[in-house]
């Protein structure tokens, strides 16, 4: 009975929230005139079905068998007293925080009226199919309301709905308050709904994860805590069932197969991409319990809007030495599928794309940055850091591998998962990979401290820049003093072999690093920023800033109640900037 209550309650608030979003919309709030473009007349007679549907007793009992009484001398009390207080941190309190100052005053107006039926009626008893009816016809007469709008206006508000609903996903920290989340995501109200959908489902199976490990539950299990009610499958690999396109290399992060099995699920025959790490045996046990919660997870994330290969489990390798490999296993093609797919696909890194003769127009560098840029969305919504963001983790796939000379790529896809975890734990140190130190943010470097979500937006700024520049960001930097960078070569070069090749990358290194220093600051950004704006735009520009320079807040998941982190808002911004070009 509580969490029926509770979830009419928080449907409640939110279908409030909804109508008062639209009469801000069409100027009831400001007092404006009203707009002749809009049908009033049916709005007055929708608005007159809300009015009677909610607000008369005998109808709620009648219509929706729902048993409420009237209580004389209740003027004080409202809606949020008759189903439980709102709680600044539950769903509905975080929604009301996104209200304007106009909503929020419409909405006293609403709780002081001492005439207000609400404010008399107490619930008895509910009955839950009933109440849902209630809800969806609620419901129902808002989305026509909101129909009632221009096109342009319509968009408008689903945008904002759909934000709203994604930065309470990226708060939420239970189960219920996500499943809550769910009913909203009506596609008739909020934009992107699907995309909401997919990073819903990952947040629980986050949080059914952190819930397993506190609880220590092999996560191979099928329990589950009612988080869902189907819970995905984790597939481990077997190594056998891999034929590997070429003898593995202990330096290889990346190797294709072709994997085959059969089982009670079904039969399996694809390309794969194995993504390797090689972990240290003493702490394979550790490792391997963050291997498969990450394979799980990684599985849900199979939605469009990650632009991330589909995770087909993960593999162990039998210990060689002092160490234990493990790779997660993506889906190139699907030979059951394509069958006629005789010649293996080839992948390739931003990086090595860049160097072929082949370039892309404007209008495909700027889909290749909303893609990069929604992988972070997404993750950073469910809660994740990807810790590992550079050219070499962003890949293209030519699944016909047919033509060498004019490939036909797909992508991009973001990889190089293996130090992923979610927001609020630990994973083992990162080592300074020389790909991408240059990707690193400065604060990275000066305290060790734990990673962040303004980490992983700055190394997406780095990635953005190279794209619409189209150029490596060792290319980028090495343009800010080539002439000392070319007396600084001669200097070194004093000697020959060996000694002299290292001296000089260990040279080079320190000089990158230091003109990479131009990026912590506005000021001293700009001359590559205008390259940007030349390139391609001021509106890419502005994204790309946004990345480098972002506004913070309070993070709400931390334990640490003034540690500051980038907003989902402030992510979204980027990712709608970019999403503007697409239309021009």
């Amino acid at each position: 009975m509580g969490r029926s209550v509770e979830k009419a309650s928080m449907m409640l608030e939110w279908e409030e929230f909804r109508l008062l979003r639209w009469g801000e919309s069409v100027g009831l709030h400001a007092g404006r005139n009203h707009d002749p473009r809009l049908n009033w007349p049916l709005i007055h007679d929708l608005l007159e079905h809300q009015l009677r549907d909610v607000l008369d007793a005998e109808k709620l009992r009648s219509k929706y068998n729902l048993n409420v009484v009237e209580e004389a001398g209740a003027g004080d009390s409202h809606i949020s007293t008759v189903v439980g207080p709102v709680r600044e941190r539950s769903v509905p309190g975080q929604t009301w925080r996104h209200a304007s100052p106009a909503i929020r005053q419409s909405r006293e107006r609403i709780l002081q009226q001492k005439s207000s039926v609400w404010s008399k009626l107490k619930w008895v008893k509910i009955d839950e199919e009933k109440t849902r009816k209630l809800l969806a016809d609620i419901s129902y007469f808002n989305t026509a309301l909101q129909e009632c709008l221009d096109a342009a206006q319509q968009d408008f508000m689903k945008q904002g709905m759909a934000a709203l609903l994604r930065d309470l996903l990226s708060r939420t920290t239970s189960g219920a308050e996500v499943e809550t989340i769910d009913e909203f995501l009506g596609e008739e109200a909020v934009a992107d709904h699907k995309a909401l959908q997919a990073v819903s489902n990952l947040k629980q199976t986050r949080l059914l994860l952190s819930k397993d490990a506190s609880n220590g539950i092999d996560s191979r299990q099928g329990e589950h805590s009612g988080l869902h009610s189907t819970r995905p499958q984790l597939t481990r690999v077997k190594y056998e069932h891999l034929s590997m396109s070429k003898p593995s290399n202990r330096t290889d992060q990346l190797q294709t197969a072709i994997y085959k099995t059969s089982s009670h699920r079904g039969n399996t025959k694809s390309h794969v991409l194995l993504e390797w790490k090689h972990v240290d045996i003493g702490v394979a046990q550790q490792v391997s319990r963050r291997v498969m919660s990450l394979a799980l997870l990684l599985s849900t994330a199979s939605d469009e809007s990650f632009h991330a290969l589909k995770c087909l489990g993960y593999v162990q390798k039998a210990a060689s030495g002092s160490e234990v490999s493990y790779a997660y296993v993506f889906e190139l093609v699907d030979l059951l599928q394509t069958p006629n797919i005789k010649t293996p696909p080839r992948v390739s890194s931003l990086s090595a794309i860049m160097q072929l003769p082949q370039k892309p127009s404007l209008t495909e560098r700027i889909s290749m940055c909303l893609s990069v840029a929604e992988n972070i969305l997404q993750l950073h919504t469910a809660g994740w850091l990807h810790k590992g963001i550079c050219a070499k983790n962003v890949l293209f796939v030519d699944g016909e591998g047919l033509d060498i000379a004019r490939p036909k790529w797909t992508g991009p896809y973001v990889a190089g998962y293996d130090f992923t975890r979610n927001t609020v734990e630990e994973t083992e140190t990162m080592p300074l990979d020389d790909s991408q130190v240059l990707y690193r943010h400065p604060k990275f470097f000066e305290s060790r401290s734990t990673y962040r979500k303004e980490y992983d937006l700055h190394a997406i700024g780095c990635v953005l820049l190279e794209i619409v520049l189209w150029r490596s960001l060792e290319g980028i930097l090495e343009e800010f003093d080539s002439a000392s960078a070319s007396a600084s070569v001669q200097a070194i070069a004093t000697s020959n072999g060996v000694r002299s090749q290292d001296q000089q990358a260990y040279e080079r290194r320190k000089r990158l690093m230091r003109n990479k220093k131009a990026l912590e600051a506005k000021a001293t950004a700009q001359p590559i920023m205008d390259r940007v704006a030349f390139a391609g735009g001021d509106q890419i520009r502005q994204a790309i800033e946004r990345c480098f320079f972002p506004v913070l807040e309070t993070d709400d998941e931390s334990d640490i109640s003034e540690e500051l982190e980038v907003s989902v808002d402030a992510q979204l911004a980027i990712v709608n900037a970019i999403r503007s070009l697409q239309k021009l």
